[in-house]
């Protein structure tokens, strides 16, 4: 007796929803018959959860350095680079992804390292790393108990040195020096000039000024008519 499958069959609308969505990105992470989950967008699995913890172990957001270690949580938890170490790749990619990856490990002297996005579907913000650190820690303890450099508590009282002053004062008169060496030799003459005629309330002639007033002068007098002899 020949082996029996039974088959199902979709209805059109179905069969556009799983095959034909316009949004592929959705319809590639949908169950069933192409309904995206989207509770599954901010479920954390296993899976999510091991890749959390296996990177707060190197980026734990308290202390100093925790809003910059945050921001590492959180690129990896939507990221994994091929490059990464003490990774296992197997669990956190897709099959093809893993398979891409096997091929590449053959490669040597690559040009660029491929960055895959994980297997899980949740892409956690800031807020819901915390949210989930919060489960298992107490991160206000953990905040606590990490160590400040001395000078994050100690107050200080802010004193312009002795060395500092003296070198703003050198650098001022330098510049003032700089002004006056690239001050043109005539700019600066006309500037001397117009302050000793302001210091005198009388304005002085230059010689060519006098030279040019005094013949003007000679040539009145000699086209006067009382200049000239009577018969």
């Amino acid at each position: 007796m020949p082996n029996m499958q039974l088959k199902t069959k979709k209805s059109e609308d179905e069969i556009k929803r799983l095959f034909f969505d316009p949004n592929l990105k959705k319809a590639s992470s949908s169950r069933g018959l192409g309904v995206v989950n989207e509770n599954a967008l901010h479920e954390w699995t296993e899976v999510s959860e091991l890749r959390l913890f296996s990177k707060v172990v190197y980026f734990k957001p308290a202390g100093v350095n925790r809003h910059f270690n945050l921001g590492q949580l959180v690129n990896y938890m939507n990221n994994i680079y091929e490059d990464e170490e003490h990774t296992d790749f197997q669990v956190f990619l897709t099959p093809e992804d893993f398979k891409l990856y096997k091929k590449r490990r053959e490669i040597t002297n690559k040009p660029d390292i491929i960055i895959f996005k994980p297997a899980y579907k949740i892409r956690p913000t800031p807020e819901m790393i915390m949210t989930k650190l919060r489960e298992f820690y107490d991160m206000e303890t953990v905040e606590n108990h990490e160590y400040l450099p001395d000078c994050f508590t100690e107050k200080s009282v802010f004193v312009v040195s002795r060395e500092m002053l003296e070198n703003e004062k050198a650098g001022s008169v330098s510049k003032e020096a700089e002004r006056a060496m690239s001050t043109p030799v005539p700019t600066l003459k006309r500037k001397l000039e117009k302050e000793e005629n302001s210091r005198s309330g009388s304005p002085s002639l230059s010689g060519p000024s006098r030279k040019k007033k005094a013949l003007a002068l000679d040539n009145s007098r000699s086209s006067s008519p009382t200049g000239s002899k009577k018969q």
